[in-house]
């Protein structure tokens, strides 16, 4: 089965300290293990995890075209109460 997906790349900085390594990849893998299991029509899917080297890994996600909601916040900076509500609606 032929798909568009993305791939996201998970890596450490070799000048960080070994504590700030180490609390990175707890948090991107606590991140992958909760996506996983999430199921909804407005989050994308992750289809898979695997590791690069020692220093990095890839998940690799459903593709979405057009801006993510991270861009969208970036552009519009404060939005109305009522938009913001509907953004947190389809979220949820």
């Amino acid at each position: 089965m032929l798909r568009d997906v993305a791939v996201k790349i998970h890596e450490t900085n070799p000048n960080w300290s070994e504590q700030k390594k180490e609390v990175y990849l707890k948090h991107a893998t606590r991140e992958y293990k909760i996506h996983l299991n999430l199921v909804h029509p407005r989050i994308v899917s992750l289809y898979e995890v695997f590791e690069i080297d020692g220093h990095s890994f890839a998940t690799v996600l459903e593709h979405c075209e057009g801006p993510d909601l991270e861009l969208y916040l970036k552009k519009n900076k404060c939005l109305p109460e009522k938009e913001a509500r509907s953004i947190l609606l389809q979220i949820l």
